[in-house]
């Protein structure tokens, strides 16, 4: 979980983000919101949440973060595949399910795709 931590600093730093050191993030609820990851700039903030396993309640529990702060919200499940119900949810619900092999490449075509926008 350490070097893919690492490598999201690298990738956003490169891409000129703000790396959030301790990755937390207020929502409009008042509630702090903690993620494993959280970079932002003037367009808003992208948060990651490493889970070993990914079933549904991983997703609703990144699903709260998301519809609470605004942040666009990428899951990495760091072990396995995550489950087909929670798939379809994240699909549904417009978050990605990362693995560690394709976090960066991810990370990046996102960032081109916002800076195209």
């Amino acid at each position: 979980m350490e070097l893919e931590r690492l490598e999201l600093r690298v990738a956003a730093k490169k891409a000129g983000l703000n790396v959030e050191d301790p990755p937390l993030l207020t929502g409009r609820s008042g509630v702090t919101h903690r993620f494993s990851f959280l970079a932002n700039d003037e367009s808003g903030s992208v948060g990651f949440d490493f889970y070993d396993t990914v079933g549904e309640i991983e997703i609703l529990k990144s699903a709260i973060k998301k519809f609470d702060t605004g942040a666009m919200i990428q899951i990495v499940c760091l072990k396995g595949v995550p489950s087909p119900e929670a798939t379809l949810l994240a699909r549904d619900l417009e978050m990605r399910i990362l693995s560690p092999e394709n976090l960066i490449r991810s990370f990046e075509e996102q960032l081109v795709e916002t800076t195209a926008e």
